[in-house]
């Protein structure tokens, strides 16, 4: 056998083994825009130090182009203003919360808070 890889029972489904991917949840919702500026540069910092707080990937997608959520710059190309559907869709361990967490963001009026 080689270094790092294992074998899996004879009858892997009845012990419960399950191959990671399986276990990999995937949350999504849909969000509008809600801040009277859009999603310029200091939202989009909050959007994204929120996002690098989770372990899950997330993606951010408006019409056809999606983007790495937890990236400023990849965000700012969204050109996302208000009124904007975007789409956000965590996958990992902590995919549930990411999504809520982030959509009640996006939704928020982010350039009130400040």
């Amino acid at each position: 056998m080689q270094s790092g890889a294992f074998e899996q029972p004879p009858d892997a489904s009845a012990s419960g083994w399950t191959k990671r991917r399986d276990r990999v949840k995937a949350h999504e919702a849909k969000v509008t825009v809600g801040s009277a500026n859009g999603m310029h540069a200091r939202p989009v910092t909050q959007f994204v130090q929120l996002a690098n707080t989770y372990k899950s990937t997330i993606r951010v997608t408006k019409d056809d182009v999606t983007v790495d959520g937890k990236s400023v710059a990849s965000m700012l190309t969204l050109g996302a203003t208000r009124g904007t559907e975007l789409g956000i869709r965590a996958e990992g361990p902590d995919a549930a919360r990411a999504v809520k967490a982030l959509a009640e963001l996006v939704a928020s009026d982010l350039d009130a808070e400040t």
